[in-house]
């Protein structure tokens, strides 16, 4: 409300994985690729294009009570999907179809034999998958920093990461990590500080999983 009365259009900000979902649902999109942020580690950018009526209907966010009190101008909106439109193969999954989103994970995963899917059915891989977050990242990207809090683990979907761990000697090699294999165990519902790093060493996708979800 006091960013309409101060004539604020757009609202930039930056989430943890595990806040994605709750920032999409009040409405904010992901337009950029993922940053390491001092002090906070990997972040999703966001922006919310606060005019953008037909966008906060979808997600039914609560800001729309707020759109519905002024005059929205259409030209915010053109001109946002003009210059911020989502990046190609980036999920919204609140605007997903929860089969489709389930294809889409499903496909990456398939004959990875994922130790963190062992032992489970189908419908219950289904359930775990549909409820986690999408994200992607580029090769070099710290998806997780050693000694920051957390509370998320992630499945890769596809691609190659590395674990490390500073030392007093420098950086030390745990393990690769690669499609189906997961990072953040240890953390994950006791927010924990993280014990290693996880390195992106090609372009990956993975799922985030919260305890919540």
């Amino acid at each position: 409300q006091l960013g309409r009365q101060h004539g604020v259009e757009y609202c930039f900000c930056g989430a943890s994985p595990h806040l994605v979902k709750f920032y999409e649902t009040m409405g904010f999109r992901r337009y950029k690729d993922n940053i390491d942020l001092p002090g906070h580690g990997f972040q999703v950018p966001f922006v919310l294009a606060v005019e953008d009526e037909r966008h906060l209907a979808g997600q039914r966010s609560p800001f729309l009570r707020i759109a519905n009190q002024w005059d929205n101008s259409p030209a915010s909106r053109e001109w946002f999907l003009a210059n911020f439109s989502q990046e190609p193969g980036t999920i919204c999954e609140s605007l997903v179809d929860e089969a489709e989103l389930w294809d889409y994970s499903r496909s990456r995963l398939q004959g990875s034999g994922s130790v963190a899917l062992r032992g489970l059915d189908g419908e219950d891989v289904r359930a775990l998958l549909t409820a986690g977050t999408v994200l992607r990242c580029r090769a070099g990207d710290v998806v997780a920093r050693q000694g920051q809090r957390a509370n998320d683990l992630a499945i890769i979907l596809s691609g190659q990461a590395a674990s490390t761990r500073d030392s007093d000697h420098g950086l030390y090699p745990l393990v690769p990590l690669g499609r189906g294999e997961i990072f953040g165990v240890l953390s994950y519902d006791s927010e924990l500080r993280r014990s290693s790093n996880t390195v992106a060493l090609t372009d990956m996708e993975f799922v985030v999983l919260t305890p919540a979800a």
